[in-house]
């Protein structure tokens, strides 16, 4: 009995000593990743918040308008007082509902427009960490391995040329797909392939353009299952409860899909689609993932290498040597493999390699030649007009390459696992070291004179007017007066002519471009809109 009883605390001390282990190395790779990635952009004083006084602007007005839908001040999420008086204006955007409740959080709690934005971001980069960190420890069982592809998927170097499009930072819900994925890989149950679309469809929520691009990794990997899996999979659809379930899994994520593509069926119907055309010279080239931002500790010099690319800033996705090197050699180790052996595997990396090759050659480009004309054909996928932004997707197959080298090098020499573990964190920190002073952010204190300068001006203006403002002398871009009006105005609960988005309405274009009494004229022409209600400011 002493013995077992031994035996047992022995088990509690080891399971309690790796549980303790497993939570250092966790926040090791976490407090890092805040500390030279997340705090790097915003200070530590929170003086700044990343991208500019467009993009990241006009995403706190949507981020700020859910808000004010979820508390009731608002009636409908799609309607927005802004590009006044368009309907569904919101649809000619993202709409941030997925993660809007956290960002609400931070708004009940007393916190700004601007500092809840920030709050947000910090968030979102800890979620993308976390799940992560879950995700790859579950895989690989090793807590070095997890910490180490968290920290590349969450901070990687690549994402400094997303950091304008905030809608892009709630990545975690791709990896939840993922992981889902993994576990019907392993299991086959139903339940994991509804979590698995639930998560794809949940990432629509967050953000529409990764929904797209996510769907076809996770429609592959589906794929590679049915094909590897198909000897169990024929014996379990003998049995009906499993196809039900499997038929509910689909049916029921789709109904949750509906309400939130209903509407931007509706925008299409009346907008139209990109032409390829337009879509094209956003697909990455092979300079693409070898193009850096400007800023970088090591990689400077590659942020020239593809200047003559049309908006060469979207393409700058460089993920870091050390990241790339580890993608190849990990593309490599399964290709040789696949050849050496002439099968495919049956085991997730073998799945993790043959979606990440695919994947890549779908969202690839040499001059005008890309196979991605297949997808543009798919429903939605026309609405798209940056495919640079797959780097988002992509990460989670570099970081799988990383964690998977690392799960490798540290199992093979075990008596030195934390000195590797360290050596590869110092490394892959100054891989994607930023310098702050290079980063795409604005200075919070700025973006919130300039809101506050316009809100004097209508500050007696009556609730639910109708404000068209037009500067006479504009020094910045007209973009940053325009989504001026849309704070101010947002803060004061009156509805606004100006505006921005990613597409403009028909005949809104010239008023976008140079809000005055002439574009405004015909802007207004044909609307239901009395004129002499309308008060123009300068």
């Amino acid at each position: 009995m002493y013995e077992v009883l031994k035996i047992k605390a022995l088990e509690i001390h080891r399971s309690t000593e790796n549980t303790i282990s497993t939570v250092l190395v966790f926040l090791l790779g976490l407090l890092c990743g805040l500390y030279f990635f997340v705090f790097n952009i915003i200070g530590f004083d929170f003086q700044f918040f990343p991208g500019d006084l467009g993009d990241a602007r006009f995403n706190m007005y949507i981020l700020e308008h859910a808000h004010k839908f979820l508390m009731g001040k608002e009636s409908s999420l799609w309607e927005a007082p802004f590009m006044f008086p368009e309907k569904s204006v919101i649809t000619y955007s993202d709409n941030l509902i997925g993660t809007a409740p956290f960002y609400s959080l931070f708004r009940l709690i007393g916190n700004d427009r601007e500092t809840a934005f920030q709050l947000w971001f910090i968030l979102m980069c800890g979620f993308n960490y976390l799940f992560g960190f879950l995700f790859f420890k579950d895989v690989f069982k090793n807590s070095f391995s997890a910490a180490l592809g968290a920290f590349v998927f969450a901070f990687s170097l690549a994402l400094y040329s997303q950091i304008a499009h905030a809608q892009t930072f709630p990545r975690f819900p791709l990896v939840l797909s993922f992981w889902m994925m993994y576990k019907f890989f392993n299991k086959q149950m139903a339940h994991h392939l509804f979590l698995s679309i639930f998560f794809l469809v949940y990432q629509f929520y967050c953000c529409l353009y990764l929904g797209f691009l996510l769907f076809v990794p996770i429609a592959l990997s589906l794929f590679f299952i049915l094909f590897s899996k198909k000897e169990i999979l024929l014996e379990k659809v003998k049995d009906k409860k499993f196809v039900l379930s499997i038929i509910s899994s689909v049916f029921i994520n789709l109904l949750l899909l509906l309400p939130l593509m209903l509407p931007y069926y509706y925008h299409t119907k009346k907008i139209g689609m990109h032409y390829f055309s337009e879509v094209v010279e956003s697909i990455p080239t092979f300079l693409s993932y070898f193009s850096s931002v400007k800023g970088s500790l090591f990689w400077d010099f590659l942020s020239e290498i593809n200047i003559k690319q049309a908006a060469f800033w979207d393409h700058r996705i460089f993920v870091g040597t050390v990241s790339m090197s580890l993608l190849i050699w990990f593309l490599y180790k399964y290709f040789k493999r696949t050849i050496t052996e002439k099968k495919v595997g049956n085991n997730f990396e073998w799945l993790i390699f043959a979606v990440t090759l695919l994947t890549y050659i779908l969202f690839f480009r040499i001059d005008k030649y890309t196979l991605y004309i297949l997808l543009y054909k798919i429903p939605g996928f026309g609405s798209l007009r940056s495919i640079t932004r797959i780097i988002n997707v992509e990460l989670l197959f570099v970081s799988f390459a990383v964690a998977s080298f690392s799960d490798f090098i540290t199992k093979k020499y075990s008596n030195f696992s934390k000195i590797i573990f360290a050596s590869l964190l110092l490394v892959l920190i100054l891989d994607n070291y930023f310098y702050s002073k290079s980063t795409h952010r604005t200075s919070k204190q700025l973006a919130q004179n300039r809101e506050s300068k316009l809100i004097a001006k209508l500050k007696n203006v009556p609730k639910n007017s109708v404000i068209s403002y037009e500067p006479s002398n504009t020094e910045n871009s007209i973009i940053d007066y325009q989504i001026d009006a849309m704070l101010a105005t947002q803060t004061l609960d009156l509805n606004c002519l100006n505006g921005y988005t990613s597409t403009s309405p028909p005949n809104y274009e010239n008023y976008w471009k140079h809000p005055d009494s002439l574009s405004r004229a015909e802007w207004l022409k044909n609307k239901d809109l009395d004129k002499k209600k309308i008060c123009v400011m300068h």
